[in-house]
């Protein structure tokens, strides 16, 4: 097919969001098989990168498609090692969570041992390193493994804990989207159009990378429904434009 043309369907024989669908991109199964090596050894493994490079998506991915596999998502006000524990106990599925952090270690050392589980650790940025450290504990107790994953100063901070960074086996470390991934993501959406796909994928390597890109289709998505016209460069265009900055002079 001559992707000049674009075979996009209208919006309304399309059904649902494609954008909020996963789609496997190179990188995204780099990730997947980072993860599907530590779970399967029970290794610790630490997967850092920019944002908005399909690593959120890919942990959840594994999450939905293999057994004992449990998610955690970290912030600011989860930085305590109860507040740490919590958050991994909640995802284990414990409902009544003691009130003394060791109490919580070991409930989940006794939940996950022989498991042959992974502890997916997401956003492991805000962790300090005592959350670090008693993450460590619970692989070593228990053999879970475990995955770290988060922005690009995370593996620095592994760094700086040597006792954990000695047990991290080939760490992944992301600079940006390709245009590969792209690529992959405008073939699942139905983007065919050249135009389209080539204004697209000059900003992958930005700093919101993927993320940013699908929300312009889906905004260009929007502005096609609205007119009942198949998705064009112009509302690809445009629905860019709309995510920039405005600025108002007073």
């Amino acid at each position: 097919m001559d992707r000049d043309q674009n075979s996009t369907p209208p919006p309304e024989q399309q059904q649902g969001d494609p954008t909020r669908v996963y789609v496997p991109t190179p990188t995204s199964q780099h990730i997947l098989a980072t993860l599907e090596f530590a779970k399967e050894d029970g290794e610790i493994v630490s997967i850092s990168g920019m944002p908005g490079i399909g690593k959120t998506q890919s942990l959840k991915q594994l999450q939905q498609t293999s057994r004992n596999v449990w998610y955690c998502e970290f912030s600011d006000d989860t930085s305590s090692v109860f507040a740490t524990l919590t958050e991994i106990a909640v995802a284990l599925g414990i409902n009544e969570v003691p009130s003394k952090p060791d109490d919580v270690r070991r409930q989940i050392v006794r939940r996950v041992q022989g498991s042959q589980g992974i502890i997916l650790c997401d956003e492991a940025q805000h962790l300090n390193h005592k959350g670090f450290e008693v993450i460590r504990t619970i692989h070593d107790r228990s053999g879970v493994a475990i995955a770290f994953c988060g922005h690009l100063d995370l593996a620095d901070k592994i760094a700086r804990l040597p006792q954990l960074s000695g047990r991290i086996t080939a760490p992944l470390r992301i600079g940006a989207a390709r245009a590969e991934d792209a690529d992959a993501l405008f073939d699942a959406w139905g983007l065919t159009d050249k135009r389209s796909r080539e204004y697209l994928r000059r900003y992958a390597a930005n700093a919101t990378g993927l993320r940013r890109i699908a929300k312009a289709f889906r905004q260009a998505r929007r502005m096609a429904l609205g007119a009942q016209k198949p998705i064009s460069f112009e509302h690809i265009r445009a629905a860019w434009a709309s995510l920039q900055e405005t600025v108002i002079e007073a």
